[in-house]
């Protein structure tokens, strides 16, 4: 491969996107060519920022992997691996963003998921909060023919596949990425608003479809989230420093706790998972599922699983 100024970010990016999409290629091919990314990276010099080519091949190769997950659940161990082959690279460094990183930190793979979970994409210009957008998104099917039902459908699905998707890097020790708060989003949007404020659907997504989220979070991650104690706000750490950092573990209507992850928070969730499974008139999909989000945070329960 190339090395210096002929390195070109982007399209080294799109060919090991190619590679890893195509199921066919086996890991250990793809390997070779993440195995030669610091030779490969040697004198790279595309502007005033010495690493700057390295940046962007991050960027574009993260973007490029999120964009795979959200198209299929199935190969999201694939993905896994694939980014496991980056954890042997512990040197040289890189200086990006402002720090000193290695390859095998996974480095601005959480800053691009984080761009990614900003919500959910449709495509086209539907509206998301129309009567059509609000069904298909909460989990109607739509007819094959309606073109505008099924742009919603495709994102409702890539959106549910993203979170499966967080979740499951969250649980894997080897993924040097902290996905915490990202659960911890999912939770807060889909079971603490107040089910009947207009903020609950029209805001962030159909309540129906944030609590389908949710139940992803804690059916894959469940264990994870029993044990996380992190905090995220000055309630429960008055050393948190607000003005630069705000107040992302901050609670919804229902919660008015410590801004994090907390035993009563837990409960809370529980309660409200239990009374969707026993709400009449909720879509038999969700009910099942919220059903499930109660098994799996009983297992995750020390106290409960052991009976």
């Amino acid at each position: 491969m190339a090395t210096g100024k002929s390195f070109n970010s982007t399209s080294r990016a799109e060919e090991v996107i190619a590679v890893l999409r195509d199921t066919t290629v086996l890991l250990e091919n793809v390997a070779q060519l993440i195995m030669s990314l610091p030779r490969d990276f040697k004198g790279v010099d595309t502007g005033d920022e010495p690493t700057e080519g390295v940046e962007d091949f991050l960027w574009f190769l993260w973007e490029g992997i999120l964009d795979i997950a959200e198209e299929d659940a199935e190969i999201h161990p694939r993905l896994r691996e694939f980014l496991k082959l980056f954890t042997v690279l512990d040197e040289p460094t890189y200086l990006l963003w402002g720090s000193e990183l290695t390859l095998a930190q996974l480095p601005l793979l959480g800053a691009v998921s984080r761009d990614r979970i900003n919500g959910i994409k449709i495509s086209g210009d539907q509206d998301p909060n129309s009567e059509l957008g609000q069904r298909i998104l909460s989990g109607d099917v739509p007819e094959s023919s309606d073109l505008d039902g099924l742009a919603f459908y495709e994102g409702r699905c890539k959106w549910l596949n993203l979170n499966r998707f967080f979740a499951s890097l969250w649980i894997d020790e080897n993924i040097p990425v902290d996905y915490a708060l990202f659960a911890l989003w999912a939770m807060r949007s889909g079971l603490e608003r107040d089910p009947k404020s207009e903020e609950s659907h029209l805001d962030v997504g159909p309540r129906d479809l944030l609590i389908e989220t949710a139940s992803i979070w804690v059916t894959i991650a469940g264990d994870k989230m029993y044990h996380c104690k992190d905090i995220y706000g000055r309630n429960g750490d008055p050393t948190w420093d607000t003005n630069t950092r705000g107040t992302p573990g901050l609670g919804g209507a229902r919660w008015v706790g410590v801004d994090g992850y907390d035993p009563a928070r837990w409960a809370l969730w529980k309660q409200v998972f239990t009374e969707i499974a026993n709400e009449e008139g909720r879509r038999p999909h969700l009910i099942i599922l919220a059903k499930a989000a109660v098994d799996s945070m009983n297992t995750s329960e020390p106290s409960i699983a052991s009976k």
